[in-house]
């Protein structure tokens, strides 16, 4: 039984609550522990399995983008002046990256993607480089990188091109370890996927 509380005006929503708390927290009809130890265990957990399930990581979310857009320069054998061919490669040099590709200095690719697009061309989109910047704001976790294979680069370049085009005078360049990008507009347009040299 509840005792309704001595105020007149509310005897009836009292006794409401008294036939609801009584049909509710009755042991037969209701397990009201098990439930109780059910929003504990969601309340608590489930917000960390989450958090956990969204988290950016280097095997599944970075790797991928740094393999296929700064690998192929960002290795032996090419321009760029350090590797970034595994985790440890990569998150040494974090703090540049996201400066870099939150200024879009890199990649370097001048070419106005919003005229034509290239075969194998490196622009980052957007959401390429919030995940980035996310990955290098959240501690840079790696996950499980046991599984990424070795990226293996041929540095070869094919012998015989479509069509080879030259300049009217050479361009000199300082070797002064500073990035130049040059806009420069040959008389020739093509039709067709073609290899130039």
């Amino acid at each position: 039984m509840c005792n309704s509380p001595n105020l007149e005006n509310n005897i009836f929503n009292f006794s409401i609550f008294c036939t609801f708390k009584n049909y509710y927290l009755s042991p037969k009809m209701f397990p009201f522990k098990k439930v109780v130890s059910l929003f504990i265990f969601f309340g608590f957990f489930l917000p960390v399995f989450s958090t956990y399930a969204g988290t950016i990581l280097y095997e599944k979310d970075v790797a991928p983008i740094i393999q296929k857009k700064c690998a192929p320069c960002h290795h032996q054998g090419q321009a760029a002046p350090f590797q970034l061919l595994n985790y440890q490669e990569v998150s040494s040099h974090a703090k540049m990256i996201s400066f870099v590709v939150a200024n879009r200095i890199m990649p370097p690719w001048p070419a106005d993607p919003s005229y034509s697009h290239f075969i194998n061309e490196k622009i980052l989109r957007k959401g390429e480089i919030d995940t980035l910047l996310q990955w290098v704001n959240t501690g840079m976790l790696a996950g499980d990188t046991s599984h990424l294979k070795t990226i293996v680069f041929e540095n070869a370049v094919q012998d015989k091109p479509d069509l080879v085009i030259k300049m009217k005078r050479p361009l000199s360049l300082k070797g002064d370890n500073k990035d130049r990008f040059y806009v420069m507009k040959f008389p020739v347009e093509v039709k067709r996927d073609t290899f130039l040299k």
